[in-house]
């Protein structure tokens, strides 16, 4: 039920990134600006067990902070202490317009997905760059208790790879 992005600028086309949760869900985003692929959708859902069904519209660009580009380049869904489900994305950053490569965000945005459509309502963001990581190559793996481990390679500019821990409070 998805007609993903098949032309766009840069080779840029979804699906782009996957991950699931603990109920079997699997999410998958696209990589695209939405200049190119005019969808107010980045991040949709399925289910494996049934896969006669359309996919369902997790996370809307109308739900990113406005500044915000609509890039994504990782995403991740772990449960907080509370037991709620939150998705968790690396998105890009813009600059007139442009998306660069040293903004990208780490927004974080807790679900509620007991009825349809699913509600969203943003947690934080963490600006990552400040942090040393650009917003290109990286990967999320939630960790225990609502951390995050975040990884990025560098294959120019600052070749160091980085590692990053980040805590229930976002440090």
């Amino acid at each position: 039920g998805v007609s993903w992005c098949t032309e766009s600028k840069n080779y840029e086309r979804g699906p782009f990134r996957v991950c699931t949760d603990d109920e079997g869900y699997v999410y998958v985003c696209e990589n695209r600006p939405s200049a190119d692929y005019p969808d107010n959708i980045l991040v949709r859902r399925m289910h494996p067990s049934d896969l006669t069904k359309n996919m369902q519209a997790v996370l809307m660009q109308s739900d990113v902070p406005s500044g915000i580009a609509e890039r994504i380049h990782s995403i991740a869904i772990a449960r907080n202490s509370s037991g709620q489900k939150v998705l968790h994305a690396i998105l890009g950053g813009t600059s007139n317009g442009s998306l660069t490569e040293n903004s990208g965000r780490l927004c974080s945005f807790i679900m509620d997905d007991r009825e349809s459509p699913i509600s969203i309502s943003h947690q934080r963001t963490i600006n990552l760059y400040e942090h040393g990581l650009l917003n290109i190559y990286t990967s999320i793996q939630p960790g225990i208790n609502g951390d995050l481990w975040v990884a990025q390679h560098r294959a120019s500019g600052n070749p160091e790879p980085v590692l990053m821990h980040i805590n229930n409070e976002g440090n």
